[in-house]
């Protein structure tokens, strides 16, 4: 319901200007109810420049009732658009199908992880088909893996002003461009030896059912010969009775296979001041390789996800470091660049700790680009280049919202919790208005800082704070630094 009285910006007290308490029941009544204010003696210079009236009205959406309340104000406290809001930038592919990534740009609330980022790709691409444990997310720098990123990493601990996020398929399966011969063999888990470290499949370990301490056979048989007792929990121990193979079925009858998730680098080796070295390029490539693998097989599986640009190039297979430059096996000191993966039947065994570098000799500049090429998506049109303007804030802080679910309004009509709009209106302005930027939101007992710049004009004119135009001229202004 309208206002038309007005009201005085000074200190207030409530009185209530409509009341049905006196009048009969049956008669009919107006379901609205109006809180106004009246002067208070209570008044300073203080309050006659810098207080102002705040038009609080709520509307019930079940009974139409309408509660309207005037508020003093010494300050106006306003959100700043997109606060919340991130954007990311993500580059996908999926490595068997050899086409150049995709850059997507993904929004997301700042609170977000890599559970959502990911959601947020298979709407935005409509990857409908493939489910999200089949995604990985990594941080890759220098055409090679940081880090893989699990699900439960936050957005803000992910450095992305020196590195950049890569998506890629790698899909549930036993390898990438369809390895029957993986497909077909048993994966076993494997674990680690208390004593050694070592990784062995379940056939090849023991375990104590007391402790669950898991040692391979080799070490139960030394350490039991030094001192009969467990050698995890330190308790005397039967040999024959309390320690028990890993396995649940005899793996000897058919072929056991390690499912192993190996780093796939591309890189160019050349001569430098008469020293052969080599640089990364490209994006590097999560694969799912089983271990034993014939050499034949692996170089198939490695061709399947090598750039189409590449694949009439001459290349070799190298397992190396982390780093990609040095061999993962040999000692540092040999300076070995890798060890030669043979393009044969011969079974290679991968261990953990092996990345693969696919090395290419003879490798043009402009090949090198083409292959380091992204395609942009759609939505990279849709970044937020703009800076906030301070009346974009000024209209959200006015902009009507609803309550219910969990933050209902109790209907003093309907008696209950009911969903209603709630609208702030400034209704009288001060001789000087003092306005507050809400640079900290707080959402699970965590504050978050909002960095986006917002653009102070030196006049403000238009009606941004009331039905009436207005004009305000900037006369300071505190800049806070820091983050807390």
């Amino acid at each position: 319901m309208e206002v038309d009285e007005p009201v005085e910006p000074k200190g207030f007290e409530e009185t209530t200007k409509y009341d049905i308490s006196n009048k009969d029941p049956s008669s009919s009544t107006d379901p609205s109810s109006e809180t106004t204010v009246k002067p208070s003696t209570y008044s300073s210079f203080v309050t006659e420049i810098f207080q102002g009236t705040l038009r609080n009205e709520v509307l019930c959406m079940q009974c139409s009732f309408t509660s309207v309340k005037r508020e003093p104000f010494m300050y106006l406290s306003i959100p700043i658009p997109r606060g919340l809001e991130e954007q990311v930038v993500v580059n996908w592919f999926v490595p068997h199908s050899l086409v150049n990534p995709t850059r997507v740009l993904l929004t997301v609330m700042k609170y977000h992880g890599i559970i959502n980022l990911k959601k947020e790709l298979i709407s935005t691409l409509s990857l409908n088909e493939i489910l999200d444990s089949d995604i990985i997310f990594v941080e890759v720098k220098n055409s090679r893996i940081i880090k893989v990123l699990p699900n439960d990493v936050m957005l803000k601990v992910i450095d992305r002003a020196s590195s950049m996020i890569v998506a890629m398929y790698v899909g549930s399966g036993p390898a990438v461009g369809g390895n029957k011969e993986a497909e077909s063999a048993v994966i076993v888990q494997w674990h680690s030896c208390a004593i050694c470290l070592e990784e062995f499949e379940d056939s090849k370990l023991t375990i104590h059912h007391k402790c669950q301490g898991m040692l391979c056979k080799t070490c139960l048989e030394a350490a039991f010969a030094h001192n009969p007792v467990c050698a995890v929990c330190q308790m005397p121990i039967d040999k024959d009775k309390d320690v028990v193979c890993m396995a649940t079925q005899d793996p000897s009858s058919q072929d056991v296979n390690r499912l192993l998730q190996v780093t796939v680098f591309f890189r160019h080796v050349f001569a430098e001041n008469d020293m052969k070295t080599s640089e990364l390029f490209g994006f590097p490539v999560i694969i799912n390789l089983p271990s034993p693998v014939e050499g034949i097989k692996m170089h198939e599986i490695i061709k399947g996800i090598t750039p189409s640009h590449l694949q009439n190039c001459s290349h070799t297979l190298a397992v190396t470091g982390y780093m990609g430059r040095y061999c993962s096996r040999c000692k540092f000191s040999s300076q070995c660049s890798g060890c030669i993966i043979p393009k044969s039947e011969e079974q290679f065994t991968l261990k953990p700790g092996d990345y693969i570098a696919v090395s290419f000799d003879q490798i043009s500049a402009d090949m090198k680009s083409k292959v380091e090429k992204v395609v942009d998506h759609s939505s990279m049109n849709q970044q937020n280049i703009e800076e906030v303007k301070l009346e974009e804030c000024i209209e959200l802080f006015s902009k009507p919202e609803m309550l219910g679910g969990e933050n209902p309004w109790s209907c003093p009509q309907c008696k209950k919790q009911c969903m209603a709009r709630h609208e702030l209106k400034v209704q009288a302005l001060p001789q000087t208005l003092i306005i507050q930027l809400k640079r900290f939101l707080f959402r699970d007992n965590l504050s978050s800082k909002v960095e986006n710049e917002v653009k102070i004009p030196l006049v403000l004119e238009g009606k941004y704070l009331g039905d009436e135009s207005v004009t305000l001229n900037l006369t300071g202004c505190v800049c806070h630094s820091g983050s807390e």
